[in-house]
């Protein structure tokens, strides 16, 4: 005889709507299991991380905004045809983007 595979004997399946909700709920619960064996670090040691990165960030910074201008002088070099990239120096000290000490390229 062939097996009967009805469940109407008193058990019954949820659907699987019902099941997706269940799943979750259960990947919730083992989620919150672990977040509760975890080891977190006490709050200097956080302050210490993120005054070096706070750090590495300046100091990218700091890089990026010299390479920003050296490459610019560099671009203004190459398309002013009488090569005259002192003006671009002269634009930012005008415009109080950047100070140069006096002596410079007779700015000061």
């Amino acid at each position: 005889m062939a097996k009967d595979t009805n469940t109407s004997g008193g058990e019954k399946q949820p659907n699987k709507f019902a099941m997706f909700f269940i799943r979750i709920g259960r990947w919730f619960k083992a989620a919150g299991l672990e977040l509760g064996k975890t080891t977190w670090p006490k709050f200097p040691v956080v302050m210490k991380k993120l005054g070096i990165v706070l750090a590495v960030v300046a100091m990218f910074f700091v890089v990026l905004m010299i390479m920003d201008i050296v490459l610019g002088i560099g671009y203004n070099a190459l398309i002013d045809p009488r090569g005259n990239w002192w003006e671009f120096w002269n634009a930012l000290s005008r415009d109080n983007i950047m100070f140069l000490p006096s002596g410079i390229g007779g700015i000061g």
